[in-house]
């Protein structure tokens, strides 16, 4: 059974993970394990509680692991809740790790030709904070990216060296703020899951997908702003297993927007269903959509879901692909007809002089 937060093979979003190697090494050991009896403690009424919760979607994932859900449970219910208090308190860390970031950059700006380009390049990223939240994020990735490569290159330069090892203090305290929010926050996950059950992904890979669309959330977070994490969390969790569903529940992969227009076309289809009592034509639909009806009709073709051949079909060992007829395949009776007639028009060429054989040949076309 895949772990909950394995990303590899992901691109951007597996490196998400790399700041929280506890929380990756945590739930890695609980994915891979049943849970024994010794697990069993204080924790069996929280467990049982959210298996009652979970319960619906929980059949859908027995069949690929029952133990592996089971330990992710038992995993989560040993993760305490986080009061708005103490949400708080652990957003400010993150900020302030951030800003101290910052204020080291700038600290050093004037005597440094490199870190004064870098201080620069901060200062027009933070005119950017209010429209694009994951700008801070995007910061802290610069400097450690330019200061981490400086050290590097010049590895006896006396200010490079100190700033990065002060850059991995300041970072340690800020991921392990990352951390206690996204274990604080699992359950918001687990909910959030349950709702998009049956719909091409595994219970356990809509969780995998839920945890990094929480951790997406962590980093871009604004306790300023007023609002409570969860409120502000549900929203990445829930555009991280629709996207999920998008990229991977399908056997070819179609662009985001394709699917987004064949959904499209489908709530229009019922509404004009609703308005004119009869389903409507593809014309009426690409009026009403905006499209062409080539644009339409391509859209509704590349929407059909694929099969494989392997698929088994009933009980017995028969797989999709040996019911299937091939027309493109020759008959036996036919290709046995014609290599006995190729037999005998080469046996009565070979009674021919040479010559007379190849101009037979290419008169007709034979053997080609």
């Amino acid at each position: 059974m895949i772990s909950y937060l394995n990303t590899g093979g992901m691109g951007e979003r597996g490196s998400a993970l790399g700041a929280f190697p506890e929380l990756e090494q945590h739930l890695g050991r609980v994915a891979g394990a049943a849970v024994g009896p010794a697990d069993a403690g204080d924790d069996d009424s929280a467990v049982a509680s959210m298996q009652a919760c979970a319960r619906p979607a929980l059949r859908g994932a027995r069949k690929s692991g029952p133990d592996g859900v089971t330990a992710y449970l038992h995993s989560i219910a040993s993760c305490s809740l986080l009061s708005a208090e103490r949400e708080r308190e652990v957003a400010t860390r993150i900020r302030q790790g951030v800003n101290e970031l910052i204020q080291l950059v700038a600290d050093h700006a004037a005597g440094d030709p490199l870190i004064r380009d870098l201080h620069r390049k901060v200062k027009q990223l933070q005119s950017q904070e209010e429209t694009f939240p994951g700008v801070r994020d995007k910061i802290v990735k610069v400097i450690r990216r330019v200061l981490e490569k400086a050290a590097r290159d010049q590895p006896l330069h006396p200010l490079y060296g100190k700033m990065t090892v002060r850059i991995e203090a300041i970072m340690s305290a800020v991921d392990q703020a990352k951390q206690e929010m996204v274990c604080g926050n699992l359950r918001l996950v687990l909910s959030i899951a349950k709702r998009f059950r049956g719909r091409g992904l595994s219970f356990e890979d809509l969780v995998q997908e839920g945890n990094l669309g929480l951790i997406k959330a962590v980093v871009r977070y604004d306790h300023t702003k007023g609002n409570r994490f969860s409120t502000y969390a549900t929203w990445w969790v829930r555009q991280s297993i629709i996207r999920g569903i998008y990229d991977k529940s399908r056997t070819i992969r179609l662009p985001v927007h394709c699917i987004e227009q064949r959904n499209r076309f489908c709530k229009v289809f019922n509404e004009l269903v609703i308005e004119y009592g009869r389903d409507p034509s593809l014309h009426e639909i690409a009026e009403r959509i905006d499209l062409s009806l080539e644009k339409l009709q391509a859209i509704l073709t590349h929407g059909t879901q694929h099969l494989s051949l392997e698929t088994p079909v009933g009980d017995e060992e028969q797989r999709l692909g040996d019911l299937l007829v091939n027309d493109a395949s020759a008959s036996p009776m036919n290709e046995f007809g014609r290599k006995e007639l190729e037999e005998v028009v080469c046996l009565a060429l070979s009674r021919l002089q040479p010559r007379e054989e190849k101009i037979v040949r290419m008169r007709f076309g034979i053997g080609r």
